[in-house]
């Protein structure tokens, strides 16, 4: 169309073309670079990428349109997820300040949106905070049937028959490849308090059959791929490093404790 000049941004990351439609009209077009685009859709996974991206889609009903070259800069502009958003065309800083009807647009829409913005990073938040390989293992632990019910706790016996699973300090990697992947490992130990009467062999052989039958489970389990679900990491198997013993007496308690680690990637 006479008159009209093309006008076009190019970045890595793609362009944004006016084009003169049959009727004389003028919109812009945003084209993303090869490959872009599949990279783009798996970034909306934390809650700073969920604000920049509520903040551009609220704001671009606000923003000064007249061929769509303003709002798609600030698409193409903005990287999501860096807590900047960008328009950049040459004249979006004048039209953010001058504009006679829509300048400040940013301001016009946080004045509405801010809580509803807020709210969503939040639960996003939420919703992508990892569960500790910690809290993985006791919930297997709790899957084996001989538990009964009983309390589990993290680095902690009480006072009475409840069990406990205690992280051990240990080398992170269990075996390297030369590729540079690894296999990693996580040591605990599973402990617990159980009545104990040395004078009595019954109450000793009924507490390191409890072991046994522990480690005979999880021997199972190994062999039918049950394992603990991780978080971000595939488990292998669950290993046990040492059978249980007693770990220590009391007056009418006897601490037992077994070795073990879950082995992952």
């Amino acid at each position: 169309m006479a008159g009209k000049k093309a006008f076009s941004i190019n970045t890595p990351r793609g362009s944004i073309t006016t084009v003169t439609n049959s009727d004389g009209s003028v919109t812009a077009e945003l084209k993303w670079a090869p490959g872009f685009s599949e990279r783009k859709e798996g970034a909306f996974s934390n809650a700073q990428e969920f604000v920049d991206s509520e903040c551009l889609r609220y704001m671009n009903p606000l923003t000064p349109r007249r061929t769509g070259m303003l709002i798609k800069s600030g698409t193409l502009g903005t990287v999501i997820g860096s807590g900047s958003i960008e328009y950049i065309t040459p004249y979006a800083r004048r039209q953010y300040y001058e504009h006679k009807t829509r300048s400040k647009w940013f301001e016009t829409m946080k004045a509405s949106k801010k809580d509803v913005i807020r709210e969503g990073g939040q639960r996003r938040l939420q919703e992508n905070k990892k569960t500790p390989i910690i809290e993985s293992i006791r919930e297997y632990v709790k899957s084996y049937p001989g538990i009964n019910n009983r309390k589990i706790n993290i680095d902690y016996l009480g006072d009475g028959m409840e069990y406990s699973i205690d992280p051990i300090g240990a080398d992170p990697i269990y075996k390297k490849y030369v590729d540079g992947s690894c296999l990693k490992q996580f040591q605990f130990a599973l402990t617990s308090k159980e009545a104990y009467d040395g004078g009595d062999a019954r109450t000793g052989i009924a507490n390191s059959g409890f072991y046994q039958d522990f480690e005979e489970w999880t021997q199972q389990n190994n062999m039918n791929d049950i394992v603990p679900e991780l978080d971000g990491h595939d488990a292998i198997r669950v290993e046990v490093l040492q059978s249980g013993y007693l770990f220590s007496a009391e007056a009418d308690l006897g601490r037992y404790q077994m070795i073990c680690r879950a082995i992952y990637k």
